[in-house]
């Protein structure tokens, strides 16, 4: 996860002490607070390998222009217009491991896709973005000629995203990082950490609130189950899952959030 529970704690000034009520409201909203913040991004900001099939969609072959080419078994297409570049879902990407390229791919699923004939070669076949070494921040992959453009025909394995040190803005040039095995980047990702924990206080202190049944102004919170007109009186049901648990970044948390926004999904 982007923040644990215990990092949650510390901020909520509840390192020393904290009630069985508040450490599983902690619980409850840490997978919403970190979804949250992935949806902003439109990525895992997490360090981890990723296994995908490009294209994704059939919505990336409209307007194209191109020819018709066969590899002796197979008939495709091969389109003139940025055909070239591949754009990967997650970002940073740190390296990939192995792409293929199989013009009968399927995603896959068909039977003899995705052999050993058909993995490329970096350098060779395709080459990718780096800001530095193991810092592809764009996420785009280009072809010495062309990508295949029908949907799931290129796989690829790679790692992508940030490490704990660098989530933290503790990333070390001098020092080996121990989730890349590698020396660190010297990167700050440290605005995707401080946007997680300020979603994760104005989360809190909101549920804390509707789960109290007090809203802040002083009237009772809660969804309005009766009525009665006579004396008039009326009953509210305060179960904080009827409110839902839908968690609002606030505003300087996207703020912390725009440097590390993913602006290529629209190429996907």
């Amino acid at each position: 996860m982007i923040i644990t529970a215990a990092e949650s704690r510390l901020v909520l000034g509840l390192a020393s002490s904290i009630t069985d009520a508040d450490r599983g409201l902690i619980e409850l909203l840490l997978p919403q607070v970190n979804a949250a913040i992935r949806k902003i991004i439109h990525y895992d900001p997490e360090y981890k390998q990723h296994v995908e099939f490009y294209p994704q969609n059939e919505g990336q072959l409209r307007d194209v222009s191109g020819q018709w080419d066969s590899n002796g078994t197979v008939a495709y297409f091969q389109r003139n217009d940025h055909a070239s570049l591949l754009q990967l879902a997650h970002l940073p990407v740190r390296s990939i491991e192995q792409l293929k390229a199989d013009y009968n791919g399927g995603f896959g699923q068909k039977a003899d896709t995705f052999g050993d004939d058909t993995v490329l070669a970096a350098g060779t076949d395709y080459w990718m973005d780096q800001l530095q070494a193991g810092m592809n921040m764009t996420g785009h992959v280009f072809s010495n000629t062309a990508w295949p453009v029908e949907p799931g025909t290129v796989k690829v394995t790679y790692y992508a995203g940030y490490t704990q040190l660098e989530l933290a803005g503790r990333s070390e040039q001098d020092e080996t990082d121990p989730e890349t095995e590698a020396d660190g980047t010297g990167f700050d990702a440290g605005g995707i950490k401080a946007a997680a924990l300020k979603t994760m206080v104005h989360a809190f202190k909101h549920f804390k609130v509707m789960a109290s049944g007090m809203n802040v102004n002083g009237t009772i919170s809660g969804v309005l189950t009766g009525e009665h007109m006579g004396d008039y009186s009326y009953t509210k049901d305060l179960g904080l899952l009827k409110h839902g648990l839908d968690v609002a970044v606030p505003p300087s948390a996207v703020e912390d959030l725009e440097p590390f926004i993913h602006y290529g999904v629209m190429l996907l």
